[in-house]
């Protein structure tokens, strides 16, 4: 078998259920005078429940506007191109080693261990050592990729116990923040960096003034600092810009403000790529070369997204509320943004063998993104012993992986799983048949 690498407000109440909201109302009103494209309103539910989630943005770079599936369905492609295109090509993708006597991807019984697709987590920290909004790059297999921001006022569960992610950094630490993290986006992560303002300005500021088109008009303590509208920000207004953060206006915005900095960043890297030395990881292994990671990113096409939240009101407090993960859209977000995550822990998702039982040669890439959105890790892909498969069948190895199975069946349109073979080496074997939809 080929391995083939594909600051504020109280938490200590508990909120109500969620209200249906939508983001504020005037600065989508700004949004659509002004002509420009800014946060999505409705995030992955009709309604507007969700804050964040998926938004087009114009390709970094290119300025152009790239359907989001488009962008994951070529990173897709590139991570996983079993050897129809040859057999040494898919080595060369993410390398690889013969785990059963097939090497050719084309014939029955071939399959191939799937190697997580790499992600990085950046950690800006404020000039008080608290941490701002973390951003989650992932690097496309042809140059370009994906940015998730992320609230640094998310609030999670630990140990029983709410609290906002930059508590967690500040009360449990670095490590528990990026597990936290891991548990929020439901993958593992690569490895993390923390960037103080000095590396924030020595990054973001090398290619010099930004030009963006500030959503609020923000204030550092009395005054307003940086006004709404088209502004320009030089080098040292990037931290203090960054960490700035209004009383009680939503958590989400502050986070809309820096994916508004980094878009006009990486607009500019091409031409004046950074110099910013590695950095020693916080997790993970070894350094994380910034400089290189967003240079390759900044060649292609670029997407930026929000973390999907709810919002949910905080009873008695005046109409204090909290922001909550929506985990049914950040599974969604995550399938289009990391095409083949790993696990951060045993049992995290369930580990999948995707099988293709057609002759399309695509088919297991487009059953990829639905089993990752049901919480599957796609560890081993490849060709059932025939091609000649009538029906799509999702198959437990284990009676403890049923659950997980009948979430996997149900994106694919099967309608129920069955009991297979034990296995060690997968929780869950989906073969595609001719049926597949």
């Amino acid at each position: 078998m080929t391995e083939l690498e594909a600051p504020g407000g109280d938490t200590s109440v508990k909120p109500s259920e969620p209200r249906a909201v939508s983001r504020d109302r005037a600065r989508q009103a700004r949004a659509a005078s002004s002509g420009r494209a800014r946060r999505s309103s409705g995030g992955a539910a009709a309604g507007g429940d969700t804050v964040g989630g998926d938004t087009a943005r114009p390709a970094v770079g290119h300025r152009r506007i790239w359907p989001y599936g488009l962008v994951s369905l070529v990173a897709l492609v590139g991570l996983v191109a079993l050897a129809w295109v040859g057999y040494d090509a898919s080595l060369d993708v993410r390398g690889g080693t013969a785990l059963n006597a097939g090497t050719d991807p084309s014939k029955p019984g071939y399959e191939a261990r799937v190697k997580p697709t790499p992600t990085h987590l950046i950690i800006p920290l404020a000039s008080d050592g608290r941490i701002d909004d973390p951003v989650l790059l992932v690097e496309g297999s042809k140059g370009g990729g994906n940015l998730v921001f992320v609230p640094g006022l998310t609030v999670v569960t630990v140990e029983d116990k709410p609290y906002n992610l930059t508590e967690v950094a500040t009360q449990l630490g670095a490590p528990r923040l990026v597990e936290s993290i891991q548990e929020v986006l439901g993958i593992a992560i690569t490895d993390a960096v923390e960037l103080g303002p000095e590396e924030i300005t020595e990054l973001l500021g090398s290619a010099g003034p930004l030009e963006i088109e500030n959503p609020d008009p923000v204030r550092v303590g009395d005054d307003v600092a940086f006004p709404a509208g088209q502004i320009e920000l030089s080098p040292g207004d990037l931290p203090r810009f960054l960490a700035a953060f209004n009383v009680g206006e939503p958590v989400v915005n502050r986070p809309f403000r820096a994916q508004q900095v980094w878009e006009a960043w990486l607009r500019k890297v091409p031409s004046s790529p950074p110099r910013l030395a590695a950095q020693t990881v916080i997790s993970g292994d070894g350094t994380l070369d910034i400089t290189a990671l967003v240079t390759r990113i900044a060649g292609g096409a670029v997407t930026a997204q929000q973390l999907p939240l709810d919002r949910k009101v905080v009873p008695d407090m005046g109409g204090f509320a909290v922001y909550q993960p929506n985990v049914e859209a950040i599974n969604e977000l995550m399938a289009s943004v990391v095409p083949f995550p790993g696990s951060a822990f045993p049992g995290q998702r369930a580990r999948v063998r995707l099988l293709n039982g057609t002759k399309d040669p695509n088919a297991t890439l487009r059953a990829a993104r639905p089993i990752v959105a049901a919480g599957g890790q796609v560890v081993v892909i490849g060709n059932a012993s025939s091609f000649d498969v009538a029906s799509s069948r999702v198959e437990y190895n284990a009676e403890s992986q049923k659950a997980a199975a009948q979430a996997i069946a149900e994106k694919l349109g099967v309608a129920e799983a069955t009991p297979g073979v034990e296995s060690d080496a997968a929780d869950v074997t989906v073969t595609i048949g001719a049926d597949a939809r």
